[in-house]
């Protein structure tokens, strides 16, 4: 396995893959609210407006700035699911027995969903568990291409890569009994590329992390 703790082929960017790891020979790996107005605000209303001027202009002004087009949506959407993707991950592993098997569907699809499905189940047999989470130091999007061809062999989905800098040095992996088993020569930085896919674009409640790549060669953060 990789010096940076990769989840069974993916990111917790450490937790599943550590455990699944630790743990080979067992289970195998497949793969705001508004704020509410205050006292002050209701006790004292402003005077009405000055009647218009029978000479100024009724029609609105036009905003200075056009609405995103849909590769801003799809990159601001898709960053939506990645940042609750590592919230969400964390949390399952950290308190695997609590998790469900389908904690991770509204974030993740395919390789990703059977990697941090594997990692949960690793958990849940051998007693192991997360401690601490990863922190995203950087997320860069470095890619954006909304070609959809479903039908197509192989299939073409709309996808948005980013490259996600992390460090894992507040992150501890411990067997049953409480014993770590991180590596001692875990590398507590990295950088990976993640592919965040839309199978049913363009509903944009859709994205969901699918891949995430081998390290990037230059780790640094």
């Amino acid at each position: 396995m990789s010096n940076t703790l990769r989840r069974g082929g993916g990111i917790l960017l450490l937790g599943g893959a550590l455990v699944a790891s630790a743990c080979s020979g067992g289970v195998p790996n497949d793969g705001a609210s508004t704020p509410s107005p205050t006292n002050a605000s209701l006790a004292s209303t402003p005077p009405s407006d000055p009647p218009a001027s029978p000479t100024a202009p009724t029609t609105p002004p036009t905003s200075s700035h056009p609405p995103p087009g849909p590769k801003a949506v799809a990159k601001r959407n898709a960053r939506k699911v990645l940042d609750h993707y590592f919230q969400v991950s964390d949390t399952c592993l950290i308190h695997p027995k609590r998790a469900k098997k389908s904690c991770f569907d509204k974030v993740a699809i395919g390789t990703e969903l059977r990697n941090n499905r594997n990692a949960l189940a690793n958990e849940k047999v051998y007693g192991t568990r997360v401690i601490g989470r990863v922190q995203v130091v950087s997320v860069k999007p470095v890619k954006v291409d909304l070609t959809n061809k479903p039908k197509h062999q192989p299939p073409v989905i709309p996808t948005v890569v980013f490259e996600v800098c992390y460090d894992v040095s507040k992150v501890n992996v411990v067997d049953a009994s409480g014993k770590s088993i991180v590596p001692s020569d875990r590398i507590d930085h990295g950088r990976h590329r993640v592919s965040v896919y839309n199978y049913e674009f363009p509903d944009q409640s859709q994205w969901r992390v699918g891949y995430v790549g081998d390290p990037v060669k230059d780790p640094s953060c």
